[in-house]
């Protein structure tokens, strides 16, 4: 979670992460006033949410995707997502995940261009 990097301000990076079932993901806060609280999970898997300025471990042992913001700073597109799993296993997700992120889209008053890149990665999996 940074405040900028690259050239973009007020991100996650990286934006879209691919990993396998049982793997961890930590989230930190390298700069002040970000947390991480997710707006989308697969069916059956926990929604996560740090506290702000708090680093977060997250095991992800259910395939799908896993969309996520820092909701202080969504009107400036703070947006990730973690496809966790390939395949057939994520497939039947990329509906809801896609839908989630839209419904934001209209929140994001700068860098929404950010949600449409992840829908499009998304979108890649079909």
């Amino acid at each position: 979670m940074l405040d900028q990097h690259a050239g973009s301000t007020m991100l996650f990076e990286p934006a879209y992460l691919k990993v396998a079932p049982g793997d961890s993901v930590t989230f930190r806060p390298v700069n002040r006033s970000h947390y991480v609280k997710a707006i989308a999970a697969p069916t059956g898997a926990h929604k996560f949410s740090s506290a702000e300025d708090e680093p977060l471990t997250v095991k992800l042992e259910q395939p799908g995707l896993y969309v996520y913001v820092c909701p202080p700073h969504l009107m400036m597109a703070m947006i990730g997502a973690i496809q966790v799993g390939e395949g057939e296993s994520v497939k039947p997700q990329v509906p809801a995940a896609v839908k989630s992120v839209r419904e934001l889209r209209s929140r994001m008053l700068s860098n929404g261009q950010r949600a449409e890149a992840l829908v499009s990665k998304m979108e890649e999996i079909r």
